[in-house]
């Protein structure tokens, strides 16, 4: 009686063992999913602040917050046009 209760102990301990060893493996697994993935979003990550830093240097004065200025000068200068072309075609038809 006491090899059979040996026997089932032994038994019991190696599922143990084996369920342990199995989520184990699991949380290894999700772990290096995990680094997968971080390493994805870094990497995208470098490629965004790659392409920042090169707009940046293409079009500085869009980053100092100069674009504003120039969109309000453009649409002056739209505005000035439009006047101007009325005012031809008036004195045309006029």
């Amino acid at each position: 009686m006491v090899d059979i209760e040996n026997e089932y102990r032994e038994q019991m301990d190696e599922e143990l063992v084996q369920n342990l060893q199995n989520e184990l493996q699991e949380h290894k697994d999700r772990l290096k999913d995990k680094e997968h993935q971080i390493d994805e979003l870094m990497a995208e990550r470098d490629e965004y602040k790659t392409a920042y830093a090169e707009s940046a240097a293409a079009f500085p004065w869009f980053h100092r917050g100069e674009h504003q200025a120039i969109r309000q000068s453009l649409r002056k200068c739209l505005a000035l046009h439009s006047s101007l072309m009325a005012k031809s075609l008036s004195s045309r038809t006029g």
